[in-house]
């Protein structure tokens, strides 16, 4: 018995010294698991604090323009817009600057050369009102805008070399076939509606029409010269014409106080009257339509959200005018689709 114990102590000591490794063994996995699982917490929790930190940083561009930032950092938030966003100090200067040339460029000059065919018009002997002199006031409406785009345009160019003109001329022929469509519906509506009617109905009536007028040009002209390149008529830029020919339609309707047969109360010193000269006849209707529009532009640059301006699309390089982006869009596509072999709209030349 004595021995058999001798033996029994002996195995023990054997199994708890080979055990004894295995145990420590166990204990380092242990400690190196248990490690790897607190360094695997620690970096996510360092990952969610540097997000975190970045999705509460303000975007440099926001904060400057008075606006929290942080919509890059959510994706979630990406394509949406702050409240009154377009009434940023950027996206205000930029929006009225673009609304200065415009009215500069082509609003002036189409009251200009609307007076200056009239008076033209009346010394060959053409009834006003009749057919002839609303064709003919129609097209000194057009080509007011058509040269004034096309030589702003190319002064503009001195400056900015990356003006394209072929660009600008097909733009220029697009304004103007609407301008000729509002030019031409003015008189008949002023003399139509204006007996019956109060200054401010005959306001509202001339530039309610002579809007419709230019967004039907506008509208119709896209099918036209779409063969040039220019955007189809689509849903996304029916609002973009919608507002354009509001704003131009404003200008109409004040163009109504020059007209000396309907004398307006709202803008007594506008009226053309005999004793004015042919140049100030002219600088006055230039002068109506370009204080109109800017008025009712204002109130769309103030209003309407950003990105559904018709003038949203002008850049802020200089490089183009109106619609600029969405044509610049449409060319290279369509020589996109062209170096493919699958054909596209031609190209300017």
């Amino acid at each position: 018995s004595g021995c058999g114990r001798r033996e029994r102590r002996v195995m023990m000591s054997r199994d708890s010294g080979a055990a004894a490794p295995r145990l420590l063994l166990l204990q380092e996995v242990d400690q190196l698991v248990e490690d790897a699982h607190w360094a695997s917490l620690l970096a996510t929790i360092e990952d969610r604090k540097h997000e975190t930190d970045q999705g509460s940083r303000p975007d440099p561009r926001a904060e400057a323009n008075g606006f929290d930032g942080g919509r890059e950092a959510d994706p979630r938030l990406a394509g949406m817009q702050l409240p009154l966003e377009h009434l940023a100090p950027c996206h205000l200067a930029r929006r009225f600057a673009a609304t200065f040339e415009v009215a500069v460029s082509k609003i002036f000059p189409a009251g200009a050369g609307w007076q200056l065919f009239g008076i033209l018009a009346t010394a060959a002997g053409l009834p006003c009102g009749g057919p002839a002199f609303n064709v003919a006031v129609g097209l000194g409406d057009a080509l007011g805008v058509f040269l004034g785009h096309c030589g702003y345009q190319a002064l503009k160019r001195t400056c900015v070399p990356d003006v394209e003109l072929e660009h600008e001329v097909l733009l220029a022929m697009w304004l103007a076939s609407a301008a000729m469509c509002s030019g031409t519906a003015w008189q008949y509506v002023v003399d139509t509606v204006g007996p019956a009617s109060s200054d401010m109905g005959l306001f509202a009536w001339t530039g309610s029409v002579c809007g419709l007028c230019f967004f039907t040009g506008l509208r119709f002209g896209r099918h036209f010269f779409r063969c040039l390149g220019m955007p189809a008529a689509s849903y996304d830029n029916l609002n973009r014409d919608r507002l354009l020919a509001l704003a131009v339609g404003a200008g109409a309707a004040l163009f109504v106080a020059t007209d000396p047969s309907h004398p307006a109360r709202l803008a007594p010193w506008l009226g053309v009257v005999d004793s004015d000269s042919h140049a100030v006849a002219v600088a006055k209707a230039g002068a109506s339509t370009f204080i109109g529009f800017l008025l009712m532009q204002t109130v769309l640059n103030l209003c309407v959200p950003l990105g559904e301006n018709w003038l949203d699309d002008a850049p802020s390089d200089g490089k183009g005018d109106c619609y600029d982006a969405s044509y610049r869009s449409s060319q290279s596509s369509a020589s996109d689709t062209h170096a493919a072999g699958e054909g596209g709209a031609p190209q300017m030349v």
